[in-house]
């Protein structure tokens, strides 16, 4: 599957919005990709919707953070995600 990138980041076009607002709208448009991204990973690696949105909920939004958390950062993330599930 090819990788998609966001958009690029463009500058402002004579447009009545600052450069500045052109530039967060892009960020924020790329995190919410990467997030999309993540979630249909772990679901095409056998998680559930709903365990791919508690991995995104609570953070994990990228293979990186997955594979930085500590032993102990991956089990408080097992309870949440448990807990979530039971309703608490």
């Amino acid at each position: 599957m090819p990788i998609v990138l966001p958009a690029p980041i463009v500058a402002n076009q004579g447009g009545d919005q600052p450069p500045q607002a052109n530039l967060a709208a892009n960020l924020i448009a790329a995190v919410e990709n990467q997030r999309r991204l993540m979630e249909e990973a772990l679901m095409r690696l056998g998680l559930s919707e709903i365990a791919a949105h508690e991995f995104r909920n609570n953070c994990i939004n990228s293979f990186q953070r997955l594979h930085f958390l500590t032993e102990d950062g991956l089990d408080r993330l097992i309870k949440q995600i448990h807990r979530d599930h039971q309703g608490a």
